[in-house]
């Protein structure tokens, strides 16, 4: 049996700073806006870009570590899966839109004067832009994307 891949890697800057909120049972959701430019020189010689706005959805550690790093213009790498989100709006049309579901997440560094340290598993005071691993049971390698 072939599995199916869902894979998704973005990198951009945060459009907005993420917003948190929580499940029932306490789970932390983190929502944010992430912008990726693309710029390529046309047939005509003009330089263009393009900017995509990606919604995105981060759940308990990687939802708190994005709100607390994440300000609005942040460099971000993301790695997650793509979700199809489907409503009925008031006027009764249908709607859709993709979104990722955020699994890992990687910040840039942010300025340590406006940022407390993080710390990692062991308790150990960490750079906050570099990688740091959720706790819990290893389930693969230890590879930010």
């Amino acid at each position: 049996m072939v599995s199916d891949t869902n894979l998704v890697i973005l990198h951009g800057r945060l459009a907005r700073a993420p917003e948190l909120s929580c499940t029932p049972n306490q789970t932390t959701i983190g929502k944010f806006s992430l912008a990726s430019n693309h710029k390529w020189t046309g047939k005509d010689g003009q330089e263009r870009e393009e900017v995509l706005f990606i919604e995105c959805t981060a759940f308990g550690y990687m939802a708190n570590r994005a709100a607390k790093y994440g300000a609005k213009g942040a460099d971000m790498l993301i790695e997650g899966r793509l979700k199809l989100d489907t409503w009925t709006g008031q006027d009764g049309a249908k709607h859709s839109r993709h979104s990722i579901v955020v699994e890992h997440l990687f910040l840039d560094k942010p300025d340590p004067e406006s940022q407390p340290a993080a710390t990692g598993s062991s308790g150990k005071p960490t750079e906050p832009g570099t990688w740091t691993r959720p706790p819990g049971p290893r389930t693969g390698e230890d590879i930010p994307f």
